[in-house]
């Protein structure tokens, strides 16, 4: 899974490998790194806009929020997450699935 840049001090950079510090540009290769930080921060705001939703019996808010966030980081973080979604929105099956990993 990626972490957002305020709960990891290092990332690895997606072009060369070099692993660093947070920053827009990676130091070995030079690559903007801007685009990734977006979206990581994207994964962040939806998992908390998926948990916010869920604690206020908004599953099908929080369904969507889950999805949105698998499709820019599929980890099973994020598969658990949509699982437990889909748990409380009353779709066992599918939260079966995807708690499986199928």
């Amino acid at each position: 899974m990626f972490e957002a840049p305020e709960s990891s001090p290092k990332l690895r950079c997606p072009t060369c490998g070099a692993a660093q510090v947070w920053s827009d540009t990676c130091r070995r290769c030079r690559s903007d790194l801007s685009l990734l930080h977006q979206a990581l921060r994207g994964v962040q705001r939806l998992r908390r806009a998926c948990l916010a939703a869920l604690r206020d019996g908004r599953y099908d808010d929080a369904v969507e929020a889950a999805r949105r966030c698998c499709r820019l980081d599929a980890s099973q973080a994020n598969r658990h997450l949509l699982a437990m979604a889909q748990f409380y929105r009353g779709r066992f099956a599918a939260a079966v699935r995807l708690a499986q990993g199928r």
